[in-house]
């Protein structure tokens, strides 16, 4: 038997200011931010090694998280001289906490059928609990057509949230000889639901605990393929296809008319097929080949959600959703961050140089199809293809006691952004038939880059 216990303790602090409009502006849309993460967890797990066809893992898990967000807006040139002198420019408060308490059992038999042929089945038990509460303590009497106060009936939103799930697995490998693997697996995986922190209490809601609040998602589906070592361990080549389904994924919306991101849920479906493949020829001593190959159908099987700030009646902003807001239907629109194909290629070349030194050179390009960065369908967000480089020299020990590296990251200099949002004060006429679109404020990455870098390990 092996005995394996890992405890964890983890604390995190997030502090910001932003201008956040995106715009100068001195009736501009300002925030600040305060948001701290604690988590506690112990996980024990037992597994035996037995030589018989059967062998079995058993474990649990504990683990109780806290989070506190404070928040503190500015908007619209908003002041109140006759406040506390720390209210006086500020057009609302928002504070909130939610405690978590998770509990997980989990447990997998290993049936060796024959010599070459393994069966592997498990299931995950979790038992979980969240208290939350929202409260906006301070709103500037200009906005209280807005922001439901803590004072008002339904301005404390409380939550006692409880969840359980199993998530049962299986997987069939046949090992035909040394180097060959086929697999097929049935595989189940669970997120939790919770508790929007940072969202809002909107005075046009009639049900805020519900705005607040989000489902577990769920995901079911199936995965066959194989991985392999051929050509006497010259090559190695993976490939396999998937199929998955989700209930209630969720997703982050940005409702930038109050301000606010919330949590919705959709049913979606992802299927695909993926390759993997790295040479290293015996002839050209020193040299890797490497690539990938992803094919991603990423789709929405049922969603009726929000509109993006500015859509039209034509454009499919044709429905009424809650508090009369406008809504569309995204049933079997792409995902958002979901390109259809993505790919890449790479090389290096390490050799020997004497005195126990080495020198290697190398490449990486990866390519991605085009894709929307938005989630709900703005043509605005929509990224077109891209290919970005990546190359390296280094120079260093072979035991890797030092490595000096000169790397360069993005030297194509490609602009794409990992995902976007409507820019608050902007986009006008949503569900309607003259819409402005929205400015999109987006998530960036870095442009070229070029690093030196000195490593040394003791």
């Amino acid at each position: 038997m092996t005995i394996t216990s890992v405890t964890n303790w983890q604390e995190n602090t997030n502090q910001w200011t932003c201008a956040c409009d995106f715009q100068s502006s001195s009736n501009g849309t300002w925030a600040t931010e305060d948001s701290k993460w604690r988590a506690v967890s112990t996980e024990l797990r037992a597994l035996s090694k037995f030589d018989g066809p059967f062998n079995f893992m058993l474990g649990g898990l504990y683990q109780d998280t806290r989070r506190d967000f404070d928040q503190w807006i500015m908007f619209a040139g908003v002041e109140d001289s006759t406040v506390a002198p720390e209210n006086r420019y500020l057009a609302t408060t928002k504070t909130s906490f939610t405690d978590g308490e998770t509990l997980s059992l989990f447990g997998q038999v290993i049936w060796g059928i024959t010599d070459t042929l393994e069966l592997t089945a498990g299931a995950r038990y979790t038992d979980e609990s969240k208290d939350s509460e929202f409260k906006q303590p301070y709103n500037n009497i200009g906005v209280t057509a807005i922001f439901r106060p803590a004072d008002d009936p339904l301005g404390v939103v409380t939550a006692n949230q409880s969840f359980d799930n199993w998530s049962p697995e299986a997987t069939l490998t046949w090992k035909p000889h040394d180097g060959l693997m086929f697999y097929g697996a049935y595989k189940t995986g669970y997120k939790s639901g919770g508790f929007s922190n940072s969202g809002i209490n909107s005075a046009f809601s009639p049900d805020p605990q519900s705005d607040l609040t989000f489902d577990p998602e769920k995901a079911e589906g199936f995965e066959i393929g194989m991985k392999s070592t051929l050509l006497d361990n010259q090559l190695r080549f993976n490939a396999g296809i998937y199929t998955y389904d989700y209930d209630d994924l969720q997703i982050d919306f940005f409702n930038s008319p109050i301000f606010a991101f919330q949590t919705i849920t959709a049913d979606a479906k992802t299927e695909g097929a993926e390759i993997q493949v790295e040479y290293a020829p015996r002839g050209l001593d020193g040299l890797t080949l490497r690539g990938t190959l992803n094919y991603n159908k990423a789709e929405y099987r049922r969603f009726i959600g929000p509109c993006y700030s500015g859509q039209e009646i034509d454009e499919g902003c044709n429905l009424v959703g809650p508090n009369n807001a406008p809504f569309q239907d995204l049933k079997d629109h792409q995902l958002g961050m979901a390109p259809e194909i993505t790919g890449a290629v790479g090389a290096t070349y390490r050799r020997a140089v004497g005195g126990d030194l080495f020198f290697s050179v190398g490449f990486d390009a990866r390519y991605s199809d085009d894709y929307f960065a938005s989630s709900f369908g703005n043509p605005a967000s929509q990224m077109d293809s891209y290919v970005s480089w990546d190359a390296g020299i280094r120079f260093g020990r072979e035991d890797e006691r030092w490595e000096l590296a000169l790397l360069g990251k993005n030297l194509s200099n490609e602009f794409y952004v990992t995902g976007v949002v409507d820019g608050p004060s902007t986009g006008a006429g949503t569900g309607t038939d003259n819409g402005t679109l929205a400015d999109q404020a987006g998530f960036g990455t870095l442009p070229r880059t070029i690093q030196v870098r000195l490593t040394t390990k003791f």
